[in-house]
């Protein structure tokens, strides 16, 4: 790999990081020579580590130009909740017979409840797994893709109370629970948070 392709690796990586953790907010415009000058490089790297993430939806491009994080509204993340437990459900529906739990451990019992970064970590991870279910890779790149568009929303979510356990729950059903059960975990998981839309946005706006 060439010195200029392994500096724009290292610079959509580095972005791409402080975008999922929540470190911009929402409707931010981007510097390009800003960044270029934390990372270190050359403005090119940077431009094209941000076209990268335009196209993977964490970054917009600004009307007159340049970049900008996307703006929440309301229905926007009802909208990216509503999908990503769409996805979740259908994958469940589809799990192939022979899933159980004993081929994912998954890193609840170490997590400390009030890590809201790790318990990001976790959740993602957790409904990868599940996405994994229906054997279908575009499933789980779906839901990747709709995961780290919710990673600093679920950082924000530390007024949401027993997060753990919920996570911890919807794993013991979708492993080897019946469809219906654990059909009924994701729907209350979502269900929770469709109804704090507003705060979380608030949230997040506030950094």
């Amino acid at each position: 790999m060439s010195p200029e392709a392994v500096a724009a690796e290292r610079v959509y990586q580095g972005l791409k990081r402080v975008i999922l953790e929540g470190q911009f907010a929402p409707g931010t415009m981007l510097v390009v020579t800003t960044l270029a000058r934390e990372f270190g490089t050359s403005i090119a790297p940077v431009r094209d580590s941000m076209q990268r993430l335009v196209g993977e939806r964490l970054l917009d491009l600004h009307i007159g130009g340049g970049f900008q994080m996307p703006r929440l509204t309301a229905d926007g993340l009802a909208h990216l909740y509503s999908w990503h437990q769409d996805l979740i459900k259908l994958a469940l529906k589809f799990r192939r017979s022979g899933t159980s739990s004993s081929d994912y451990q998954p890193a609840f019992p170490s997590i400390n409840g009030n890590d809201t970064h790790a318990l990001a970590e976790a959740t993602a991870e957790l409904f990868l797994h599940i996405a994994s279910f229906s054997g279908n890779p575009e499933h789980v790149e779906a839901v990747r893709s709709v995961g780290e568009r919710l990673h600093a929303t679920r950082i924000r979510e530390a007024r949401l109370s027993n997060r753990l356990r919920e996570l911890e729950r919807i794993w013991e059903l979708a492993g080897s629970g019946p469809l219906r059960d654990a059909q009924e975990a994701v729907r209350r998981y979502h269900r929770r948070r469709l109804r704090q839309v507003s705060r979380l946005i608030h949230a997040e706006e506030q950094g």
